[in-house]
């Protein structure tokens, strides 16, 4: 935790640590850097690794560098509430139901988007996620605005109430691809995001369409 609160993401179960180094070698993502490797299976259940919260963290706007990996139909979940299974950011399967994902909701709302394009899968890409002031609730991939499928923007009104990151309720429908950062925020960012993005696309060699 950077922001000098000490809410740390941990994980003291060894089963469920995400990986740094696979076969001895540093896991990295597709433009070199460093990554976090999340479960690499296709199953909601399996090792099921995860990183938890000590506390409640209010989230209105996310950035995320990770790369995306096809489910075969099943969730995965980039932040969530270990103990809500209504409150996370989430993707959905993506080439046999495009206008599923990714998925944003808190309680009973519940906001999906259309899906990033096959080429976006398995490759490093900026994730960005936010709620401005008139609660029009934005996705990006790499800078592209991700067109809402279902529910309307202002049907959240409301910060992502999260207590984990790669995971949603006790651990189920956890990441399967790599994460290399994930910067959450309980306001509104859209006056910086070009900012945050870009530094991110920088650092990271991304290209931002």
């Amino acid at each position: 935790d950077q922001s000098g609160n000490g809410n740390n993401a941990t994980q003291g179960t060894a089963t469920k640590q995400p990986l740094i180094v696979s076969n001895g070698s540093i896991i990295t993502e597709t433009q070199g850097k460093p990554a976090i490797g999340f479960q690499q299976t296709d199953t909601s259940f399996g090792n099921q690794e995860f990183f938890t919260t000590t506390s409640d963290v209010n989230v209105q706007a996310m950035y995320a560098t990770l790369s995306i990996k096809d489910t075969n139909d099943d969730e995965q979940t980039i932040v969530g509430h270990d103990s809500d299974n209504n409150k996370f950011i989430a993707i959905l399967k993506q080439a046999a139901s495009p206008s599923s994902a990714p998925r944003v909701r808190e309680t009973s709302t519940d906001l999906k988007y259309s899906a990033p394009s096959n080429s976006e899968l398995d490759a490093g890409i900026i994730f960005s996620y936010n709620r401005n002031a008139s609660n029009n609730n934005v996705v990006r991939i790499n800078n592209g605005n991700s067109a809402i499928s279902s529910g309307t923007d202002t049907d959240l009104n409301t910060d992502i109430v999260i207590q984990a990151i790669g995971a949603r309720t006790n651990g189920l429908d956890s990441w399967r691809g790599k994460m290399q950062e994930v910067i959450l925020f309980d306001r509104d960012t859209e006056d910086d995001r070009t900012d945050l993005q870009n530094d991110m696309a920088n650092f990271y060699n991304i290209t931002l369409s």
